[in-house]
């Protein structure tokens, strides 16, 4: 236990620097590029935000420096989805963003996307990607808060998943509106990863439950 706790304090920090390698170039395997640097800075700054959120939270067994991983790259993976940022991009490095005259790609209605996916002629592909896709990507988020210490009640992974899925879709309409990247700023995203953090949170107590209903028996 005591080699866990010391290799807490002094290498844990590795584990965004590895993971960013390696999605790095599981992503492109070009050295020395633009693309390359753009890739490893995103991996790697969202891996030191996910690490500063376990860091002083109590791990004592190998389990928990498992999940503390999966919550790295869980996090690195969520932000190339969401809000990958090319850094390196022209309208970034010289600094010349154009705003857009029209918001098209905002949507404020709950449950117009939604309905408009269901009502297209080929809509499985689409249906999967825009509802399925959005509620899967948040299920691990509110469970692994959760098994993290880094919130305790169910009612704060709840709050957590739904600031952060509107910071997410604020941050897709700052850098959509500049022209940096093209991406669509939807309320259903939001409520879309608002069910699938609250599926997160039912699996987490439920095995919780169960644990503790084991460990009472034996």
């Amino acid at each position: 236990m005591l080699g866990l706790i010391e290799w807490q304090k002094t290498n844990l920090w590795t584990i965004p620097l590895i993971c960013s390698v390696c999605l790095t170039f599981w992503q492109t395997t070009d050295l020395l590029t633009l693309h390359t640097a753009e890739a490893l800075l995103n991996y790697l700054a969202a891996g030191l935000i996910a690490l500063l959120f376990v860091r002083g939270k109590r791990q004592v067994t190998r389990s928990d420096h498992v999940f503390t991983i999966i919550w790295v790259v869980y996090v690195m993976v969520l932000h190339e989805f969401v809000t990958y940022v090319p850094v390196f991009s022209e309208q970034v490095i010289h600094g010349s963003f154009e705003v857009k005259h029209t918001l098209y790609n905002l949507n404020l209605h709950p449950f117009a996307t939604i309905q408009l996916t269901f009502n297209r002629q080929v809509w499985l592909p689409l249906m999967v990607k825009q509802i399925v896709g959005n509620v899967l990507l948040f299920i691990p988020f509110s469970y692994l808060i959760l098994r993290l210490g880094i919130v305790r009640k169910a009612w704060q992974a709840f709050l957590v998943s739904i600031l952060v899925t509107c910071l997410i879709e604020t941050l897709q309409f700052i850098l959509s509106y500049i022209r940096v990247v093209d991406r669509s700023t939807d309320i259903d995203d939001v409520l879309l990863n608002t069910l699938g953090a609250v599926i997160g949170i039912l699996v987490y107590f439920i095995f919780h439950y169960k644990s503790r209903i084991s460990k009472n028996f034996n």
